[in-house]
């Protein structure tokens, strides 16, 4: 979503052509820096985010290893972060 609202597109173009009139320019900038704030993850997020897989690696992980003995399949994908 954040490159509909910071690069140059046509929805872009179409959105900021119907607003324009309706909304004065600062109104239009600040809704715009919502959008974009919304949809962007603050860093506690992404730490948070990596926390949780790390968590379920160690706890999924042997029965990854059984799995993969159990079918004989190569699941060594399944076993990296």
């Amino acid at each position: 979503m954040n490159n509909l609202l910071v690069r140059k597109n046509p929805i872009r173009s179409l959105s900021a052509s119907l607003l324009k009139p309706l909304l004065s320019e600062k109104k239009r900038q600040k809704l715009r820096s919502l959008l974009i704030g919304m949809n962007s993850k603050s860093k506690d997020e992404i730490d948070s985010f990596d926390e949780e897989k790390k968590l379920l690696f160690n706890l999924y992980h042997d029965d990854i290893v059984k799995l993969q003995d159990l079918i004989d399949r190569d699941l060594s994908p399944w076993l990296t972060i």
